[in-house]
């Protein structure tokens, strides 16, 4: 006889109430009140941060030295060096301005080619005297831009002033003649000729350039904005 299969009756769950909880965001304001920030205030440090560190990276473009914590503007130096001698690099630089003017108006050019010339004819003779470039340049406080500049300006003047200066035979010999204790016994004859003819241009073309440069101002239009 069959048995009887017992059948389980499922308890349906009951529903939890969970407890309703009120926000009052009234109270929630009050005690965490909105924090305000003043832009002037974020403006204000942030141009204090690049300020800082503007003058962090870049501070030897405005202060030159420390002493003692307090710093000394390299505008101060400027004015010390313009009491100074600011009116003698005033003149040299409207002189140097003048050259270069005159070099183009007359179609006169420098050459690479030219200066490289100077610079190694120059390297020779302080090689010969136990000296190198840059030693000579860091005794005379200039670098290698410096004396291209100045044998630019050399070459032009040169082409500009020096192309009517002749130097006679006659004048070497005289040279020569009234200086013979002063040169190397075993220095070559035509090497010695050669540096008092170049010596004896220079003189000439510095004499003639005096003339030509006071001329070259006088009819140049300079205007003047500070008196030293």
């Amino acid at each position: 006889m069959a048995s009887k299969r017992k059948t389980t009756k499922t308890k349906t769950p009951q529903k939890v109430k969970l407890p309703k909880v009120n926000f009052n965001f009234k109270n929630l304001k009050e005690k965490f009140p909105k924090i305000k920030i003043n832009k002037k205030y974020i403006g204000g440090a942030l141009l204090a941060i690049i300020l800082g560190i503007t003058f962090f990276r870049f501070k030897n473009l405005v202060v030159a030295a420390m002493v003692n914590g307090e710093p000394i503007s390299r505008f101060k130096i400027i004015s010390e060096l313009e009491k100074r001698s600011g009116s003698q690099a005033l003149d040299s630089i409207i002189t140097q301005t003048l050259i270069s003017q005159e070099a183009k108006k007359q179609n006169i050019n420098v050459t690479q080619t030219e200066i490289d010339n100077q610079i190694n004819s120059l390297e020779n003779s302080l090689k010969s005297q136990g000296q190198d470039l840059n030693s000579a340049l860091a005794t005379q406080g200039m670098t290698k831009e410096d004396l291209i500049t100045q044998i630019s300006l050399q070459k032009m003047v040169e082409k500009l002033v020096g192309k009517d200066i002749e130097i006679k035979d006659q004048q070497i010999d005289d040279y020569i003649k009234a200086n013979k204790d002063t040169f190397p016994k075993d220095e070559k004859p035509e090497d010695i000729r050669s540096k008092v003819k170049n010596q004896l241009f220079q003189q000439a073309l510095s004499q003639k350039f005096q003339t030509w440069i006071t001329d070259l101002k006088s009819k140049a239009h300079i205007t003047y904005f500070i008196k030293y």
